[in-house]
C-alpha cells in the first residue's frame, strides 16, 4: 500500500510541472538564446535562457492569469531585466528587456 502511494505522489508530481523549449533573440543584436520556461500548479515557474555569448540567465515566474506570466531575469554576465510572457496551450510568446536592449522569444514551438 505504501509503496502505491509513493507511486502515485510520483506520477503527480510529474504532471504537476511543465517545462517547454524557449528560443529568442535580442532586437538589435545578433546574441541569441535558448532554454526553458515550467510552470507549475502553484502558479510559479522558472525562465531560464543560455546565451550565444555563454550568458545564462534566469527569473522566476509569476503567473498572474491563467496563461500570463511576468518576472525579472538576472544573468551571470550582470544584465537584467523584466519580461512578460502569453501562453496559449502549449505554446506562447514573450518579451523584455535585458540590460539596456529589448528581446523577444518563443516557446513550445
Amino acid at each position: 500500500m505504501k509503496k502505491r502511494l509513493i507511486l502515485l505522489l510520483i506520477a503527480v508530481t510529474a504532471q504537476a510541472c511543465t517545462s517547454l523549449a524557449v528560443k529568442g533573440q535580442l532586437q538589435n543584436s545578433m546574441e541569441t538564446f535558448t532554454g526553458s520556461v515550467s510552470n507549475d500548479i502553484n502558479g510559479s515557474g522558472l525562465l531560464k535562457l543560455i546565451s550565444t555569448t555563454g550568458a545564462v540567465c534566469e527569473g522566476l515566474v509569476d503567473y498572474f492569469e491563467y496563461e500570463h506570466g511576468r518576472g525579472v531575469l538576472n544573468c551571470d554576465d550582470g544584465r537584467k531585466g523584466l519580461f512578460e510572457l502569453q501562453a496559449s496551450g502549449s505554446s506562447g510568446t514573450g518579451h523584455g528587456s535585458l540590460g539596456s536592449e529589448q528581446f523577444n522569444f518563443s516557446f513550445g514551438f
